[in-house]
């Protein structure tokens, strides 16, 4: 299973999401960048939540 199917399927974390795309803002790819964002939004309408990160502590 290559990546773009991989993100169509969501399989990858929030984090994996987050570190490629960064990447493909780099790389200035688009249509990574659109199923980053269609993977993201699908995890949160089905109730998964980002896991926090160090640095993220909010009082």
């Amino acid at each position: 299973m290559n990546t773009t199917e991989k993100l169509k399927n969501n399989v990858y974390s929030f984090n994996e999401l987050d570190t490629m795309g960064q990447n493909a803002i780099q790389l200035r790819d688009a249509e990574t960048l659109s199923l980053i964002q269609l993977s993201r939004a699908s995890k949160l309408t089905k109730g998964e939540k980002p896991k926090p990160v160090a640095g993220d502590w909010k009082p």
